[in-house]
């Protein structure tokens, strides 16, 4: 959508460098919160390789720093 040309429906922690640096426009101010979780899925054989600890570790401390900081 950043080209001027269309309409998305976004998670605010998704978009908000895009909505401070003006590249998106929020038409609304009104945010929905759906209650919907995320869950990280892997293959069971995998789930002690040291990338997938890795990544889960990157995805969780981003998870906290965003809680952190925008929930209230």
């Amino acid at each position: 959508m950043r080209e001027g040309l269309g309409v998305g429906i976004a998670q605010p922690e998704f978009v908000q460098e895009d909505l401070a640096s003006g590249r998106l426009v929020a038409p609304f101010k009104q945010v929905v919160s759906t209650g919907r979780k995320h869950f990280l899925v892997c293959p069971a054989r995998g789930r002690h390789a040291p990338a997938v600890a890795r990544f889960f570790s990157w995805v969780q401390s981003g998870a906290n720093a965003h809680r952190v900081t925008h929930e209230h």
